[in-house]
């Protein structure tokens, strides 16, 4: 290992978000060009993502999860907190144009939400 970055660089090629994509993508037994063709975009993009030298913008992030069957816990490890999966990560960024009012409005659709499952669970 070439000591250019040294230990952070070493680590962050080891643990990364790179690092998480490649091992997700190999677990599928996908090439980078076969990812790349499920997701919309080149091969040298992802091997761009899995280098880090770039990274996806939200709408591939969104068919990355889907196509690796991962959630964005599993690619940022502990960068975001434990439990989001792909969902609760897109209406965090959604959310984050909301004013507070809408936030509580869809704070209390969910928990009718909620209620009507658990009632129909009952």
């Amino acid at each position: 290992m070439s000591n250019k970055g040294g230990k952070a660089e070493f680590f962050r090629r080891k643990m990364g978000f790179g690092n998480q994509i490649r091992k997700a993508r190999e677990a599928k037994g996908l090439t980078q060009k076969d990812l790349a063709d499920r997701i919309g975009v080149t091969a040298s993009a992802v091997t761009n993502y899995e280098n880090e030298t770039s990274h996806p913008k939200k709408e591939v992030l969104y068919r990355m999860f889907e196509a690796l069957d991962v959630d964005a816990n599993y690619l940022y490890r502990d960068a975001i907190a434990p439990g989001f999966d792909a969902f609760t990560y897109a209406m965090s960024d959604e959310s984050r144009e909301l004013t507070d009012e809408d936030k509580k409005i869809l704070l209390d659709m969910a928990a009718i939400l909620k209620e009507r499952r658990r009632a129909e669970r009952s």
